[in-house]
């Protein structure tokens, strides 16, 4: 709710916008006005996710997606480190998401993703299992 106080020439006018940050405004019936913003975030090292967590379990064949979440001040870049065994040409690294399409056994092993920023960086690893190929009359 905002809360107003005025006097004979100064109007004060303080809005609540989140939780975390007032901002007050001073309004002169003159020609002048005066804004007040909290200082701005601390710079911090990128704090880091991936999905899935910690191992993945998946048949030969099938299409691979692992997705890298970082926070951080300022905003982090990305860089996907793959096993480098098997075809090449299936796999797609795009600033957070590494995509395998049609996944060979010997594309299994540790995908590690490094969110890098100014401050510092961070990184997050998934060991990728490769088991038998699809049994595609097992369903009929």
């Amino acid at each position: 709710h905002p809360l107003m106080a005025t006097s004979s020439r100064t109007m004060h006018h303080v809005t609540k916008l989140e939780s975390f940050q007032i901002v007050i405004s001073v309004f002169k019936f003159s020609k002048w006005s005066l804004n007040f913003a909290p200082p701005p975030r601390p710079l911090d090292k990128p704090n880091i996710s991936v999905t899935p967590e910690g191992s993945s379990e998946i048949k030969e064949g099938d299409n691979l997606s692992l997705r890298c979440q970082a926070e951080g001040n300022p905003t982090p870049s990305y860089q996907w480190v793959v096993p480098q065994a098997g075809p090449t040409s299936n796999t797609r690294a795009e600033g957070s998401v590494v995509n395998v399409t049609h996944i060979a056994r010997s594309q299994a092993g540790n995908y590690t993703c490094i969110a890098t920023n100014e401050v510092g960086n961070s990184t997050w690893t998934v060991d990728v299992k490769v088991t038998g190929k699809k049994d595609w009359l097992a369903g009929l």
